[in-house]
């Protein structure tokens, strides 16, 4: 959790990606070879934000042409060697960012070894011959690169990786995980109490959708005749809202107004689709054999637990979040902390099985993993997702004349 210094200092941005977004940026270390304008202004991009450190490489010095594309510079800087220079600037911009520098060639091929410590390496307006050996040895150690160069208004980026890997996807209009394909025993035991023949209007008119749905759901099951049905149509879910519909209760002027029974036809179109298992468990890191201390990031510990989980459940664990919806206090409290229960449980058992393949792994004692992270990873488990990239040098597909 950041601290309230660090929350006022990037509150616009926090209320942007949310506080797991900000320590993704925080955990960050970046290397940026060579130190002109596009390289200041790439790095002074990513200090202000609050990136946790930033190192350059570069042997050039500043000389009067860097004044005229760099605003960082002044005439007392003539001399000096341009990393230390841009460097000391860029640490003024953000005192939580640690920025160092080192001065050599940034395409030396000694240093190497040395980049894979970075989460990123960004080249600046160096040429192709240069970068690809540098790009290559950085897809081979799994480590992103990205290759950037300007030319007056003319600019590309190209970017090497192998994979990069998705799980804190903030979804715009997701549905809903309310798990109607498959409700737990709690949530069967609540629907099971609210018998909507016996409310008064008021109960009636507060009760949440979500127990509507399901209602409607088991009758439309019973005409089915198949305690598992589930509608896979626009025509099934059709046949549901009408059922749906005639469960209302008339006021006592005979008006037909639950504010809470037009929630739940408008739910049913994004509720009553199932959550389906991505991609990911196909990859070969998803693999408990597959995992060494090389490739057993925390994403993918998890994703494999998680795999886990699905092989033995046939379903992902539950996220744990409803949305609003019209009911009274104490029906929608008890929902909350049932949905709550059951994705902590579910939480839990993922990090088990994350605990125990770390155990195979790691030296005893050696934790990458939280369970307030597992936690957030079973929330937008029906999110992730694995993007596969290529080398610089597979994409061009040329060979350099030396």
């Amino acid at each position: 959790m950041a601290s309230i210094t660090t929350n006022l200092r990037y509150d616009r941005q926090i209320r942007l990606w949310g506080e797991e977004g900000q320590a993704s940026i925080q955990n960050t270390n970046v290397c940026v070879l060579g130190s002109r304008a596009l390289a200041t202004e790439t790095l002074k991009n990513l200090v202000l934000p609050g990136i946790n450190s930033f190192h350059i490489i570069d042997d050039a010095n500043v000389d009067i042409t860097d004044l005229g594309h760099n605003f960082f510079l002044t005439q007392n800087d003539i001399g000096e060697p341009r990393a230390k220079v841009i460097t000391k600037y860029l640490n003024e911009l953000n005192p939580n960012v640690t920025g160092t520098y080192t001065i050599c060639s940034p395409t030396k091929i000694t240093l190497l070894p040395d980049l894979i410590k970075f989460s990123i390496v960004i080249a600046t307006n160096l040429t192709t011959a240069e970068i690809l050996p540098i790009s290559t040895y950085l897809y081979e150690n799994g480590v992103p690169f990205i290759n950037a160069r300007i030319c007056g208004l003319f600019g590309y980026c190209r970017l090497s990786f192998k994979h990069h890997a998705i799980y804190n996807c903030q979804a715009e209009h997701a549905a809903p995980d309310m798990r109607l394909d498959r409700p737990f025993a709690a949530l069967l035991e609540i629907e099971a109490a609210n018998d909507l023949t016996k409310m008064s209007h008021q109960d009636h008119a507060h009760t949440p959708y979500l127990l509507l749905i399901m209602k409607a759901l088991n009758q439309w099951r019973n005409v089915k005749g198949d305690p598992t049905a589930f509608p896979t149509s626009y025509q099934q879910r059709k046949e549901i809202v009408n059922i749906l519909m005639d469960m209302r209760m008339p006021n006592d002027k005979g008006t037909l107004d639950e504010e809470n029974f037009d929630e739940a036809k408008a739910a049913i179109p994004r509720v009553l689709i199932p959550p389906t298992v991505r991609d990911v468990f196909a990859h070969e890191y998803c693999k408990i054999e597959n995992l060494t201390e090389k490739t057993a990031t925390s994403f993918w510990v998890l994703a494999t637990a998680l795999k886990l989980f699905v092989e033995r459940h046939d379903a992902l664990p539950l996220s744990g979040q409803l949305p609003d919806m019209t009911s009274d206090s104490e029906r929608y409290t008890k929902l909350i902390n049932l949905y709550r229960a059951k994705a902590s449980q579910d939480a839990k058992e993922v990090y088990q099985n994350a605990l125990l393949i770390m155990k195979g792994i790691f030296d005893e004692g050696d934790e990458i993993i939280t369970f307030q992270q597992c936690q957030q990873f079973c929330k937008h488990a029906a999110f992730i997702s694995v993007q596969n990239g290529t080398s610089l040098v597979d994409e061009t597909n040329f060979t350099v004349e030396t």
